[in-house]
């Protein structure tokens, strides 16, 4: 008897093995399509202003501009961006000179700075992203990544050459505008030391020209 109710019991269970495996199959979530950019940019004309925290002597609010071609949607060349510092000494500057300590640090060049400065360079941007704002709506933003070189002119050490290395987060306004958040290092080389300018600034872009004419959808059995 009992080898007969373990004949049973299997033979009872091998269709619901079977169902249930048919059921696994089929109740798979399925990717139906993925959607692409909801904005492009074909040329960016930037504005920007922004903080210089030079030294302990000097600091600075830059204003200045950009303007970009984009070959895609992942890649751009930032043709020129320029800046010009409004420097400011600190307190500890003022200090110095009270006590007649001015004209031996100028000619350590500790209290240089920077006048203005211009820079080229390649733009990468692999991360597109959807974001909530307090609950309520979406903005569409971008993170880019920053590679390029330049010039500097400084107030004693005179034009030095510039690598800039940074990243700029984008948010978009809407079609034809964006608000940049743009931190960067520009290294630069004094005789045989090596420095940078640290840099953050907040610009407002506009899109010039019409977006490409490519499709909102992309089906899951298309090539990638």
């Amino acid at each position: 008897m009992g080898f007969q109710r373990l004949i049973v019991f299997i033979v009872l269970l091998i269709p619901q093995l079977a169902l249930s495996q048919e059921k696994d199959v089929y109740d798979l979530p399925e990717v139906v399509a993925l959607q692409n950019r909801t904005y492009y940019l074909n040329h960016g004309l930037e504005g920007h202003v922004g903080y210089l925290p030079i030294d302990a002597f000097n600091k600075g609010i830059i204003v200045g501009g950009s303007y970009t071609y984009y070959f895609s949607e992942f890649t751009g060349w930032e043709i020129i961006n320029a800046n010009y510092n409004f420097n400011i000494e600190t307190d500890l500057r003022e200090d110095a000179k009270s006590q007649g300590l001015d004209v031996r640090l100028e000619d350590a060049d500790l209290l240089d700075f920077v006048i203005w400065y211009m820079s080229t360079a390649i733009i990468y941007t692999p991360l597109y992203n959807k974001n909530l704002l307090f609950n309520k709506s979406i903005v569409y933003g971008e993170t880019s990544f920053v590679l390029g070189g330049g010039v500097a002119n400084f107030d004693i050490a005179g034009i030095r050459p510039l690598i800039t290395i940074g990243a700029v987060v984008r948010f978009f306004l809407g079609q034809s505008t964006s608000l940049n958040i743009d931190i960067r290092e520009h290294v630069y080389f004094r005789d045989s030391e090596v420095d940078g300018l640290f840099t953050i600034s907040l610009g407002l872009a506009f899109q010039l020209g019409d977006p490409p004419k490519t499709s909102n959808i992309r089906r899951d059995d298309e090539e990638f």
